[in-house]
């Protein structure tokens, strides 16, 4: 199943019914989806950064764990 916060596989947990994605942190519960705090505010903070930051940003990885890929900045 795909993660609904950055679209990577998610995996179950204990009870069939919890998935847990492990590049962005986010938790379903069967209808529920609990996204990380960080998550939310690094998408605030991205939103400040130049062009220059931006680029390291998509370079370390970031921009990838915390949008879904036509949300990530090219």
């Amino acid at each position: 199943m795909p993660c609904p916060t950055c679209d990577h596989t998610m995996h179950p947990m204990n009870d069939a019914r919890s998935c847990w994605c492990p590049r962005c942190g986010t938790v379903k519960h069967g209808e529920e989806v609990f996204v990380p705090k960080l998550v939310e505010r690094c998408r605030q903070f991205s939103d400040t950064l130049g062009p220059a930051w931006s680029q390291l940003w998509v370079r370390c990885g970031i921009a990838e764990s915390i949008n879904r890929p036509e949300d990530r900045p090219t």
